[in-house]
């Protein structure tokens, strides 16, 4: 079922990342695919590509809303490419939002507290 999908993808290496990420929203959007399912079979047999575990990330980071997903396929493409300068610039990226949003929750439940502790006094 995840074959062709991975094969069009994969296929299309030499188009820009931005049309591969049009490709997964298109299998998204009109197959009503799991594009992460369909990612991790692609990683699995498309490993020797390190733009790929970008690509997943990115999807899993921007559509999906997922950063754990997002870290993970990035720290397995660095076990497979060491050397890769783009997939630890992503990485730190993705840590630099991930940071972003504990901060931002932080601060939201710091509000909350802060309401509630005034609203007793009243």
């Amino acid at each position: 079922m995840y074959r062709c999908p991975c094969y069009s993808i994969v296929q299309s290496s030499n188009t820009k990342l931005s049309q591969r990420s049009w490709n997964l929203a298109f299998l998204h959007q009109i197959l009503q695919t799991n594009c992460s399912l369909v990612l991790v079979h692609m990683l699995a047999a498309h490993s020797d590509i390190p733009i790929l575990f970008k690509l997943a990330a990115d999807w899993e980071l921007d559509d999906c809303r997922n950063v754990e997903k997002a870290r993970n396929h990035l720290k397995n493409g660095l076990q497979i490419h060491k050397k890769c300068a783009m997939l630890y610039l992503d990485l730190f990226r993705v840590q630099l939002i991930y940071i972003n949003k504990k901060i931002i929750e932080e601060h939201a439940l710091l509000r909350l507290v802060r309401r509630r502790t005034h609203s007793d006094r009243i």
